[in-house]
């Protein structure tokens, strides 16, 4: 089978995409060419998805301007969600796992962003948004 031929007979069915640095810009903008080329693939019946490090609810512009309409996958699919936000599935660490990794990768310096659901923590700036079931949350690494 010649590569002409070859090529001739496979069907594209779906195109799942990365978002930062490969859908949008380093501005995190949306570009003309970029919807046009998905608007494309949705007139030819081609499925079209993302995936990324993003939480669900940060890629909430991308799925509807890009009119996704099937699942998509955030926090590195971590989380598959549906088109409507609603969770289709999560892999999550159990909470001292979690935090057992954190202690360990600051312990030898390295910096953190935890994802817990929706809400981060960054070692980086110290900034505490998520709980690792202390009653009141987390304490950031370079306070420890």
């Amino acid at each position: 089978m010649t590569r002409t031929d070859r090529s001739a007979t496979l069907k594209i069915s779906a195109v799942v995409s990365d978002v930062d640095g490969t859908l949008v810009t380093e501005e995190k903008l949306l570009t003309e060419p970029t919807k046009a080329a998905v608007k494309a693939l949705h007139a030819r019946g081609i499925i079209f998805s993302i995936i990324s490090s993003r939480p669900p609810r940060g890629l909430r512009m991308l799925i509807e301007a890009l009119e996704i309409a099937v699942p998509f996958g955030g926090l590195n699919s971590g989380v598959i969600a549906a088109p409507d936000f609603s969770m289709i599935r999560e892999h999550l660490l159990l909470r001292s796992v979690a935090q057992r990794t954190v202690n360990m990768l600051t312990a030898i310096g390295r910096a953190v962003l935890a994802v817990c659901r929706e809400r981060l923590d960054d070692t980086r700036c110290g900034r505490t948004l998520c709980r690792f079931g202390a009653a009141n949350g987390c304490v950031p690494a370079n306070r420890r």
